[in-house]
């Protein structure tokens, strides 16, 4: 989910079937909000598109933009990459097998998929 998160300002429009920013525009706060607004809780331009007062299409993409300048994408990008570590790490108490395997490529696939 973290992952998809960060798509959602980062990814092609294109490939994802949706604007950049879509949760955004929604009022969705997501981890690279949430880590934003911790880091710039008076940054005005983020909080008018949560709050619903402005989801134009210039200030939802100023919004975007100083969110992707921060370092919150890293940040969140971090914290989906500490989850599938834990993942794989419970993953290789289990036999191995192809199914255990078949995990420990998703957990890989699903972090890497941003590239």
């Amino acid at each position: 989910q973290v992952v998809d998160d960060v798509l959602d300002f980062v990814g092609d429009p294109q490939v994802l079937g949706k604007p950049t920013g879509s949760d955004l525009r929604q009022g969705i706060v997501t981890l690279p909000t949430m880590i934003f607004l911790e880091q710039n809780p008076a940054d005005e331009r983020v909080w008018r598109v949560l709050r619903g007062e402005d989801t134009s299409e210039e200030v939802v993409q100023m919004a975007v933009d100083v969110i992707c300048g921060s370092e919150a994408i890293a940040a969140a990008m971090q914290e989906a990459r500490d989850f599938a570590a834990r993942s794989c790490q419970a993953i290789s108490r289990l036999p191995d097998n192809p199914y255990r395997q078949a995990m420990l490529d998703l957990a890989d696939f699903v972090v890497e998929r941003i590239h």
